[in-house]
């Protein structure tokens, strides 16, 4: 039974191309393309819960509520999780349909 990567000696005179490659190995594009979306999605989680576990700190170093409403650094990780979650959710709400084919 021939293997995926057959075809791939068939089709290039030199090796075949890294993305090609990644495609094959992962067992088609489709599956690449899940598989690339979960892997992004953790990106984005991992990220946002990061950035809240910073706001946490940052909140307990503060004095009182008063200086967190001009504190540089607690508005950017604010907007970092922002950011993130904006981001999860988009991948979230990405249909695979019309990027699998």
């Amino acid at each position: 039974m021939p293997s995926r990567f057959d075809f791939l000696d068939r089709s290039y005179d030199s090796g075949p191309p890294a993305a090609v490659l990644a495609v094959v190995g992962l067992g088609g594009r489709s599956r690449s393309f899940r598989l690339r979306h979960v892997a992004e999605h953790g990106l984005h989680q991992r990220a946002a819960a990061d950035a809240r576990s910073a706001i946490v700190r940052r909140r307990s170093r503060l004095r009182s509520p008063a200086w967190a409403t001009a504190d540089p650094w607690l508005s950017r990780l604010i907007r970092s999780l922002a950011a993130s979650r904006t981001a999860a959710v988009r991948i979230l709400q990405t249909p695979c349909g019309y990027r699998c084919n």
